[in-house]
C-alpha cells in the first residue's frame, strides 16, 4: 500500500493511469473524469519510482546471479532437513530451512519484518532508507527521529536492493515475503545467508509477524506483542456490539484518484477483525483481488462510481484536500450526516504500529469513548515505553 519495504504495497499501486472500476466490477477509462491525474505530490512521484526501478532490478537479477554463484539453489521444497550446531529447523515458503539459534545480523526485505525488528529491540543489518523515508514519513511521522537514531549507523542498501551492499553487510539471515522474493531472488540472496521467505495471504499482517517471529526466534514475544492487540481488539468489541451492523469505507485519496481499499489490505483486514462490515459496493473477494486487479488491494474511482464510497462511516486518508473541495463528494449521503472523518496514512501501510493507531480511530469515531487499554506506542518506537 504495499512492496522498498512494504513490496506487496507497490504491487497495488503499480498502475500508472487511473482506472474507473464499475459496480459491476468492469474497467473503463477515466479520461474524462474530475478525477483526472495531476501532478503529484513528491511522496507519490517517488513512489512511483521506486516501482519502476523494481521491474528494473529483477530483470537485471539473473546475470547477478551469474556472475554471483556457480551452481544453483534447489528451488523444490526441502525437506528432511538436518541443521548444523547454532542452528535450528524452520519451515518456510520453500519448505524445510535452518537458521541461526540467535541470528545477529538480519535483513529485512519486508516492511512489517523490519518494523517488528525494531519493537523487538533488534537492530537490522542493513536498510533501505529511501523506503523509510517514502512510508514512515507518511505515515509515522511522530517516529522518524527515533527510527533515524535506531539505524543510523546501518548501511543502506536503497531500492532496488543493492547486492553489494547487502553481501557486504554480511547478514547471517535474510527475511521476505513471497510476495517480492521470486525464485530468481531467492537463489541469489541464499547464496549470502539463509534466507526464510515467508508465504501469508495478502493484508495478513499478524500472521506475516508470527512467521518472522519463528525465523527471528523472538516467537514469545511476537505472542505478547499480539496478545495486548488482541486485548485492545476485544475491548473494541466489548463497546460496540453491534459492530457488524455497521459499514466502515475506506478512502485513499491524493492529488488526482480516489479509491476504496479492498480485501487483501491492512485497512480491511483491521476493520474486518474488529467486527466492522465493509459497504457491499466494496466487497470483493480475494481471488478477484488477486487475478482481475493484479493483485491491488484497491478499486480507483471516477465520478461515475464515486457512491462507491459510500458507507455508515467512511475513513479518509491520503491528501483529501481536493476530494473535501469536490461538490460531488460533497453530496453523498456520509458527508450530509457529518459520518466522514479524515485519519492518518497509517491505514496504507502494514504492520504493528499502524494497526493500533487504525484501533484508536476506530474507538475515536465508531466507540466514540477512550479504551481502557493504552496504545502501547502512543509514547514512543517500542512497546516497553
Amino acid at each position: 500500500m504495499a512492496n522498498l519495504w512494504v513490496w506487496r504495497s507497490m504491487k497495488y499501486i503499480k498502475q500508472n493511469t487511473l482506472t474507473a472500476v464499475s459496480t459491476n466490477g468492469s474497467r473503463k477509462s477515466s479520461a474524462n473524469s474530475r478525477f483526472k491525474r495531476s501532478a503529484p505530490n513528491d511522496f507519490h512521484t517517488q513512489r512511483r519510482s521506486l516501482i519502476h526501478m523494481k521491474y528494473r532490478f529483477l530483470t537485471l537479477l539473473a546475470a547477478v546471479i551469474f556472475a554471483l554463484v556457480s551452481s544453483s539453489v534447489p528451488l523444490a521444497a526441502q525437506e528432511n532437513v538436518e541443521c548444523e550446531s547454532g542452528f535450528r529447523l524452520i519451515e518456510h515458503a520453500y519448505g524445510e530451512l535452518c537458521v541461526p539459534e540467535s541470528p545477529a545480523n538480519v535483513i529485512a526485505l519486508d516492511l512489517t519484518v523490519f518494523e517488528l525488528m525494531l519493537v523487538a529491540g533488534v537492530t537490522p543489518a542493513a536498510k533501505s532508507e529511501i523506503a523509510i523515508q517514502s512510508f514512515y514519513q507518511q505515515a509515522h511521522p511522530e517516529l522518524m527521529e527515533a527510527i533515524e537514531a535506531l539505524t543510523e549507523d546501518v548501511p543502506d542498501f536503497g531500492f532496488p536492493p543493492n547486492f553489494e551492499v547487502i553481501a557486504a553487510s554480511q547478514p547471517d539471515l535474510i527475511i521476505g515475503a513471497d510476495d517480492f522474493i521470486t525464485e530468481d531472488l531467492y537463489a541469489a540472496l541464499s547464496q549470502l545467508a539463509p534466507t526464510a521467505v515467508l508465504s501469508v495471504e495478502p493484508g495478513d499482517w499478524q500472521e506475516r509477524m508470527i512467521q518472522a517471529g519463528e525465523a527471528l526466534n523472538i516467537a514469545d514475544e511476537v505472542e505478547r506483542l499480539l496478545g495486548d492487540y488482541a486485548a485492545r481488539e476485544a475491548e473494541f468489541a466489548e463497546l460496540v456490539p453491534d459492530a457488524a451492523d455497521i459499514e466502515l469505507s475506506l478512502v485513499r485519496t491524493f492529488p488526482g484518484q480516489v479509491g476504496v481499499m479492498l480485501t487483501g489490505s491492512i485497512a480491511d483486514r483491521v476493520a474486518v477483525d474488529a467486527g466492522l462490515s465493509r459497504p457491499e459496493a466494496q466487497r470483493y473477494d480475494l481471488d478477484y483481488v488477486l487475478g482481475e486487479l493484479s493483485g491491488r488491494a484497491e478499486l480507483m474511482l471516477s465520478d461515475e462510481t464515486l457512491n462507491i464510497a459510500e458507507g455508515d462511516v467512511v475513513f479518509v486518508f491520503g491528501d483529501p484536500e481536493e476530494l473535501f473541495a469536490d461538490p460531488l463528494w460533497n453530496a453523498l449521503d456520509a458527508m450530509q450526516r457529518g459520518d466522514v472523518h479524515e485519519v492518518g496514512y497509517y491505514w496504507y501501510v502494514d504492520g504493528l504500529i499502524s494497526a493500533h493507531d487504525m484501533l484508536d480511530d476506530l474507538f475515536t469515531y465508531i466507540a466514540e469513548a477512550d479504551s481502557t487499554i493504552a496504545n502501547p506506542f502512543e509514547n514512543g518506537l517500542t512497546a516497553r515505553e
